[in-house]
């Protein structure tokens, strides 16, 4: 049996696979839309009616769930009013504004104009406070409201906040926190100056009364007496010296050797027996070389050696003390090895 493909057959069969796959796409997408509306819709039903039978504490968790899958303006509304009554009046704010602009996007003229007169109305029930970080607080001074952590734009102007307590912390490091609480009505305007407490410092453990009593009990022992200096021992010196004698007398050596080696090699003698009088000149200052190197590795080797024995076999102090005795004075002499 004989198949027979055709190219443009195979395009278009390709084109419309595509066409499928991105169909179901798109009704795959629907559908999830579909589901999160639906959810939505449940959400703010449940917090709507939560609402209305003045269950507001309850009604928030419902109703900002809705917000969250799909911020329509009637679950924003509602969310708002909920958090006014309970008196989170900030974030009630917020999400007025919101309601009033998405009502301005959809030309809701008359939920913006509802929107704009709760905004006002939150406007002059937020209380603010500026704060101020004190003039001689250190630069890495970190202030935080409530838990949260002021940045340097919070710092330049009133911070709203709702009605109640609130604490101010003022770190820096080295010193302790220092620490502001206030509270504020509606519509109160506060400044507060804040700054860190006194530099922290480990201070010394207190005695216990054990060892302070053994310290008063035990009685105080005379100084001793003063011991003449201890001076270090000259012979190390020495050795050091010598020692580097040899090394150096070593160097020489090794020099001369290679020398002796060289003139040799350029000589080219047999044995004694130099093809010419140049050759047999090179050959004698060979010579002369290779005994002068073997008397400097002689000496170096036990100038070396010597000064080596000294530093390892010398006192390592010498310490001078008078002496007074019944038939006259003379002085101790001791050392150490």
């Amino acid at each position: 049996m004989t198949t027979f493909t055709s190219p443009k057959l195979e395009r278009a069969v390709r084109a419309c696979a595509s066409c499928v796959g991105l169909l179901l796409a798109l009704e795959g997408s629907s559908f999830a839309q579909a589901s999160t509306s639906d959810q939505a819709r449940e959400e703010l039903k449940k917090g709507y009616e939560l609402k209305k039978a003045g269950h507001c504490d309850e009604a928030v968790v419902h109703l900002q769930e809705s917000v969250r899958l799909d911020p329509e303006l009637k679950a924003l509304a509602n969310l708002a009013e909920c958090e006014g009554e309970l008196g989170k009046l900030v974030i009630a704010r917020t999400h007025w504004r919101s309601v009033q602009q998405l009502a301005a996007v959809g030309s809701n003229a008359a939920i913006e104009a509802d929107a704009q007169k709760h905004v006002a109305d939150l406007d002059a029930r937020v209380a603010t406070v500026t704060v101020h970080v004190g003039v001689d607080a250190p630069d890495d001074t970190r202030v935080t409201l409530d838990d949260a952590v002021l940045a340097s734009a919070d710092l330049a102007g009133p911070i709203p906040l709702d009605p109640g307590k609130h604490v101010l912390v003022a770190r820096a490091a080295g010193r302790e926190p220092g620490t502001v609480s206030l509270e504020v009505a509606e519509g109160q305007k506060k400044e507060i100056v804040v700054r860190p407490g006194a530099a922290g410092s480990a201070l010394a453990p207190a005695a216990t009364p054990a060892s302070l009593s053994a310290t008063q009990a035990a009685p105080e022992q005379p100084p001793p007496p003063p011991s003449a200096p201890e001076s270090s021992s000259p012979w190390k010196t020495i050795g050091l010296v010598t020692a580097g004698a040899g090394v150096v007398g070593l160097g020489v050596g090794a020099v001369f050797g290679l020398k002796a080696m060289s003139d040799k090699s350029s000589a080219a003698c047999a044995g004694t027996t130099c093809p010419n009088a140049g050759a047999a000149s090179e050959l004698a200052s060979a010579q002369s070389a290779g005994t002068t190197s073997t008397i400097f590795f002689v000496a170096g080797g036990a100038l070396a050696a010597a000064g080596a024995t000294m530093w390892f076999l010398a006192p390592s102090g010498v310490q001078l003390s008078p002496a007074v005795g019944l038939n006259g004075a003379g002085a101790t002499l001791r050392a150490r090895w």
